[in-house]
């Protein structure tokens, strides 16, 4: 989706922080509102959702997609494995898949930072290839294979994005991260 607006026009995004302090429901409110205000503006094309950024909790971004769809923004969901194993993972983008999110920016993610009673333990079940590659098939077709007959799942049209971190210790660390 947004690539197609890519194409004919130059676009500008807002991104959305969904973690803490903003957790609460007068804020929730203040970021559908500024989801509104943004789509009066023929320059903004996308919000961009973080998923805990600085490894910090917060909300999912789920009611925040369908007001920027309603809208007519497209929203930009970041995926991360952080705090996910790869059944979760794919639960998100099957749900993603049903709300019409196209638009994935699959990262790694930062580790936790905090949390209830303490900092929670990483998951890092996949990395970002990981998720890549999880998404790649699931756009070619998936099968559940639990029964006696494979069932073909349904076929998703996700376009991948990724960001990579250029501040590393060394360049090998950063040439490691672009090959990846």
């Amino acid at each position: 989706m947004l690539l197609d607006v890519i194409d004919k026009k130059i676009c500008f995004g807002a991104e959305v922080i969904t973690s803490r302090p903003h957790v609460s429901r007068p804020n929730m409110k203040k970021l559908i509102d500024f989801s509104k205000e943004l789509s009066s503006l023929d320059e903004i094309c996308y919000i961009s959702f973080t998923d805990n950024a600085a490894g910090i909790p917060g909300f999912a971004p789920d009611i925040l997609i369908e007001k920027a769809q309603e809208n007519n923004l497209i929203p930009l969901v970041h995926l991360t494995s952080r705090d996910r194993n790869r059944g979760s993972l794919e639960r998100m983008l099957w749900t993603m898949n049903c709300q019409g999110v196209k638009d994935i920016l699959a990262i790694t993610g930062d580790a936790p930072k905090s949390g209830w009673h303490g900092v929670g333990k990483r998951v890092f079940d996949l990395d970002s290839t990981g998720i890549i590659c999880l998404m790649k098939n699931m756009n070619q077709g998936l099968q559940d294979t639990r029964g006696k007959k494979p069932v073909d799942l349904t076929v998703t049209d996700y376009d991948i994005g990724v960001a990579v971190n250029p501040f590393k210790m060394s360049e090998a660390e950063t040439v490691l991260q672009y090959l990846k």
